[in-house]
């Protein structure tokens, strides 16, 4: 091997090493991205299932009342 041989392969692995670290920046970019967004819509879940729990424990007791009125209303007739 000459060094033309020599000077062109270390040109080519800057070359391929600069690719490579262009992709890995691209993809840790991507992933930082995808960690934010993951992170936003488990606190939407938790806003929402808790939301969800509350609505469901207020319409039980809305419904137990209905059925106590309903049953003095019975009573009444």
């Amino acid at each position: 091997m000459n060094n033309s041989d020599l000077k062109g392969n270390m040109e080519d692995a800057k070359k391929q090493k600069k690719a490579i670290n262009a992709e890995i920046d691209r993809l840790e970019a991507t992933f930082e991205e995808n960690r934010r967004e993951m992170l936003r819509l488990a606190d939407d879940n938790k806003r929402t299932s808790g939301r969800y729990g509350e609505l469901l424990e207020d319409n039980h007791r809305i419904n137990e009342r209905i059925h106590t009125l309903l049953e003095q209303m019975w009573k009444l007739d």
